[in-house]
């Protein structure tokens, strides 16, 4: 065989031919497989079940359970059942390979055979094997790089929100650390709610979560207040206090018209009424 066959790779085989093993087990030793061999299925699922080889050999006709029957009950077991069956047996007729292919087996080699064929046959299985071990792993490594990105554009429009709210905060700084506060206590009220298991449906982690960084914005309206009310430090007439009220306005329609250019932004549409009602339930 050319070089490009010979790669490490665990074989085993099943056969009660005491010939067949040691031919096996000598030539493909020899081409670089570590090889287990078997005469009875029972020994080979108990060793298989310790050290799962890479590919399996299975002859139809051996003692206790047959080929068909070791088949199955490598394919009921959760670690062992993606490992490639080829049967390889003298039964070269229609029915038998039917019955192989319906245990499991992933091909079916008649004997009197080739040593060549049944290697090709081999690296081609393990070959398959490779290749979806190196998608999985690309699956896996894709989607943790895509989770990164996730946090970390979650992270900037967190970053964003809070500076939107301290920007408000800034120009209404009498209170100081406002936005904190209600930041916080949201946050608090939620988790109790969700500790009580009273709305556990609508208050869940990830509720208790965006409940924290929506809170930041509760007061983003004031944006629109003047100055000259928003920051007078005597009391407003009531003129300006009606103003003044309007801010609650302000924040909701900004927030509308941003939700729905992102309508499937969850933060955005979080219904605090939701909230409230279970907190005055309390």
């Amino acid at each position: 065989m050319e070089e490009k066959f010979r790669r490490v790779g665990t074989v085993m085989v099943i056969d009660d031919d005491p010939g067949s093993l040691h031919y096996l087990n000598r030539v493909l030793s020899d081409r670089g497989y570590v090889v287990q061999v078997f005469p009875e299925g029972s020994l080979a699922l108990t060793s298989a079940r310790l050290r799962p080889p890479d590919i399996i050999l299975l002859d139809i006709v051996i003692p206790g359970m047959n080929g068909y029957e070791v088949c199955e009950q490598f394919k009921r077991c959760e670690r062992l059942k993606d490992i490639p069956v080829l049967f390889i047996s003298g039964f070269d007729d229609v029915i038998g390979k039917v019955r192989a292919f319906e245990a499991g087996a992933a091909d079916f080699i008649a004997k009197p055979f080739s040593i060549d064929e049944v290697e090709a046959r081999i690296e081609s299985r393990l070959e398959n094997r490779r290749l979806q071990a190196q998608l999985k792993r690309h699956n896996e490594d894709l989607e943790s790089l895509v989770q990164q990105q996730v946090q970390e554009i979650s992270a900037a429009q967190m970053a964003v929100i809070q500076a939107l709210a301290k920007l408000t905060e800034s120009r209404d700084d009498v209170t100081g650390h406002h936005v904190e506060r209600v930041q916080r206590n949201s946050m608090l009220l939620a988790e109790e709610l969700r500790r009580r298991r009273t709305a556990a449906d609508e208050i869940t982690a990830k509720f208790v979560q965006r409940i924290y960084h929506a809170a930041a914005l509760h007061d983003i309206g004031k944006i629109g207040i003047p100055d000259a009310i928003l920051r007078k430090p005597g009391r407003l007439t009531a003129a300006e206090f009606e103003q003044m009220k309007t801010h609650t306005t302000i924040g909701a329609e900004t927030l509308s018209t941003v939700c729905r250019s992102h309508p499937r932004s969850a933060l955005l549409r979080m219904k605090w009424y939701q909230f409230l009602r279970q907190v005055y339930k309390q």
